[in-house]
């Protein structure tokens, strides 16, 4: 089932639970729109999308399984400093253990490229592919 935000809020009363307050309800910066399945949020209906075609492939068993934001570390902190991190959509396990990132992306920013040299630098044995 896919929900919008403002859906689930709705769900959420109508069970008797107190939705929690948002903040402050500003618009998406890529006109994304954020959808609830399973209880997961994904930031986008194209994400939404790419989860209902993983877990056909997992019930299939063209894939072992898959694992929702992996965080990976592109650059070590230090005591002054954060370090930077990047959370991918999916890491995706094939048979043979094979892995596989996955992003999903309606348009590639000059961030995300920044990010994805960081990521192929640090990880040059893991996929990075990206599902426009």
């Amino acid at each position: 089932m896919n929900w919008t935000e403002e859906e689930y809020q709705d769900y959420l009363r109508r069970r008797g639970i107190e939705p929690p307050k948002p903040e402050k309800k500003k618009r998406p910066k890529y006109g994304n729109k954020i959808v609830y399945i399973d209880g997961n949020m994904f930031r986008s209906m194209k994400e939404a999308a790419r989860y209902g075609e993983l877990k056909l492939l997992k019930l299939a068993g063209e894939i072992l399984g898959f694992i929702l934001q992996p965080k990976f570390i592109l650059e070590e902190g230090s005591e002054k400093q954060q370090p930077i991190t990047y959370s991918a959509d999916f890491l995706v396990i094939y048979p043979g253990m094979i892995c596989e990132v996955e992003d999903t992306k309606g348009y590639e920013s000059e961030q995300w490229n920044r990010t994805y040299k960081l990521f192929k630098k640090r990880y040059p044995g893991i996929e990075l592919k990206v599902i426009k």
